[in-house]
């Protein structure tokens, strides 16, 4: 059913951005938790309000579109011109920048959202916008900056703020992240692939480079929601990112897996990622269909199912050998913490298992194929079994006629 068109917002641009920030500026300066949250929820409501509006818009221009080709089929129809209103003498006005405001507002605050997240100690102020000189650079930042990282990049360091201060900069980046996957999982999801463009390049150029930085942060928090926003990407943006989510999971989330310096949670959070992203029987088909029937792309899926199976595989032989043996000779808290150590071992040995088994539920799911002549599914395993039966008739009907 068709939403009745919204009141025109009283928010526009500039004033938007600006409203945010006051929010964001609340956020981090008030030290009533009541004001914190209630900032929080504001900025949650603004930014789904503006994508609200940005789907009512494409909706919109759907429709005025359709419309428009009707009425200049018609007009072809009766006239036999193909001319379009003032494009005879070639001087009407290019189309605008963006179909509609709602379309300027979405994309101004994704934007802005993304370069919070990216936004450190050294750099408090949101970068400016990216001109069309360095466009170039730009669209090879995460493939550049993604190409082989060393082990120092998956490098889990001491949290700078470990001291108990709350560090503000780490918490405008933790809140625009959570921002950004409040977006991304309600409405808007589908609707930014279709919004333009323009969508298009902020994806790519913001969203994309945000998700690189954070992804190897030193800060636990960062990561986990840098890792659940690829889950989002990955099911509603696959057929745009091909090249960059090769580069996040081979040079990335490989590399956490591989590296010694990574720590259990780090791990962890890139396990249950894999773990998330193979629930979904779709995305782990086009996976294969799109990366290891590809000549030119890796075998993306293969080496994840490499990659779990290592990791399933971890610390086992510590925890079979001398390691076990070795324990009753430490005592105090260095036994407790060789005890949580492997414990935390067997915790990733088990998600890595899950993962696995997640793995084959959907490939049995994508193996078992609805028959249209009204019979109940019939698997692939079944559908062989009669194909060798008529091959095995076949032949003996062959034999038969070349005994007579």
């Amino acid at each position: 059913s068709m939403l009745p068109p919204p009141m025109e917002p009283m928010l526009r641009g500039t004033h938007l951005l600006q409203t945010i920030r006051v929010c964001y500026h609340v956020y981090l300066k008030t030290g009533s938790m009541p004001n914190k949250t209630t900032a929080k929820a504001a900025l949650q409501q603004l930014v789904t309000s503006v994508f609200v509006r940005l789907e009512r818009a494409i909706e919109r221009t759907t429709m005025e579109e359709k419309m428009m080709g009707a009425t200049l089929e018609k007009d072809r129809a009766t006239d036999g011109t193909t001319t379009k209103g003032k494009d005879a003498k070639g001087n009407s006005p290019g189309p605008p920048v963006f179909p509609s405001n709602d379309h300027r507002d979405a994309y101004l605050v994704l934007r802005s959202l993304c370069k919070l997240s990216m936004q450190t100690k050294n750099h408090p102020n949101p970068p400016a916008a990216s001109s069309g000189s360095d466009n170039a650079n730009n669209s090879a930042a995460l493939t550049a900056e993604s190409k082989g990282p060393s082990d120092a990049q998956a490098t889990v360091l001491p949290h700078p703020a470990a001291n108990g201060d709350t560090d503000p900069a780490l918490e405008s980046r933790i809140l625009a992240l959570e921002l950004l996957l409040h977006t991304l999982r309600h409405s808007s999801g589908p609707c930014i692939l279709q919004a333009g463009p323009q969508f298009h390049y902020a994806i790519r150029q913001y969203l994309c480079v945000s998700l690189l930085k954070n992804t190897t942060s030193p800060d636990t928090t960062i990561v986990e929601l840098s890792l659940r926003l690829f889950v989002p990407l990955i099911r509603h943006f696959r057929s745009l990112l091909k090249t960059e989510i090769e580069a996040f999971v081979t040079n990335v989330f490989f590399v956490i897996l591989d590296s010694k310096n990574s720590t259990i949670q780090h791990k962890m959070l890139v396990v249950t990622l894999f773990d998330e992203i193979c629930s979904d029987s779709t995305t782990l088909a086009e996976i294969f269909l799109n990366y290891d029937c590809d000549l030119s792309a890796v075998d993306l899926f293969q080496r994840i199912v490499n990659a779990l199976g290592k990791v399933a595989r971890m610390g086992l032989a510590d925890a079979t050998g001398s390691g076990t043996s070795s324990l009753q000779f430490v005592a105090g808290a260095g036994a407790l913490r060789a005890e949580k150590t492997r414990q935390d071992h067997r915790d990733l040995r088990l998600a890595a298992m899950k993962a696995l088994r997640q793995i084959l539920a959907s490939l049995h799911s994508s193996i078992v194929t609805p028959v249209t002549s009204g019979r109940e599914d019939i698997s692939v395993d079944e559908a062989s079994l009669k194909l060798k039966k008529l091959i095995v008739n076949g032949e003996k009907a062959e034999d038969e006629e070349d005994s007579k």
